[in-house]
């Protein structure tokens, strides 16, 4: 949606019924809901080969990610729970940023920039983690880092996705 507004004229109600009246004809599909809804030609998943994120970077054997589970999706943070050893750690790490009011932007940048070393942290992860507001800490630090290529985001192909992660880019300054 957000796409088709940057290269459009149109008013978003009828971006909206357009691309409705094109999933009833078979002609796209969509996923999610709301602002984090997305549309695909059949066949072509944007998301295809980023689904279940890179290699290793999930404790949960894949099948437990596929449509139709009983529950709604799992955010990651449950995954660190499930493994305390990682979350003290990532605690320890976000300690200094965690622990003061405020920091200035170089401390915080480096603080996400090792939290998300080799891991995708959803902002709710890196919220509760930095003891920051979600809203402030897309704003003033994860938008300003993609674009600068600092960190990356798991679903690039839709930025909304409900559980966007981010992680540190190789050879990142900090990111040793």
């Amino acid at each position: 949606m957000s796409r088709l507004k940057e290269v459009t004229n149109e008013h978003r109600h009828d971006i909206t019924v357009a691309l409705h009246g094109l999933v009833e004809k078979g002609l796209l599909m969509s996923e999610g809901s709301g602002r984090s809804t997305f549309y695909y030609r059949p066949g072509h998943h944007p998301m295809e080969g980023e689904m279940f994120g890179a290699p290793g970077i999930c404790s949960k054997p894949s099948s437990e990610h596929l449509p139709g589970r009983s529950e709604h999706l799992t955010e990651s943070f449950e995954h660190l729970i499930a493994n305390s050893e990682h979350l003290d750690t990532l605690r320890e790490i976000a300690g200094p940023v965690r622990s003061v009011r405020k920091a200035s932007r170089e401390v915080v940048e480096a603080t996400i920039l090792c939290l998300c070393k080799g891991r995708y942290l959803t902002l709710d992860d890196l919220a509760d983690l930095l003891n920051r507001s979600k809203d402030s800490l897309r704003n003033h630090y994860i938008n300003p880092m993609l674009e600068d290529g600092r960190i990356e985001a798991k679903y690039k192909n839709v930025p909304t996705h409900p559980l966007q992660g981010y992680r540190t880019v190789a050879g990142t300054e900090n990111e040793e």
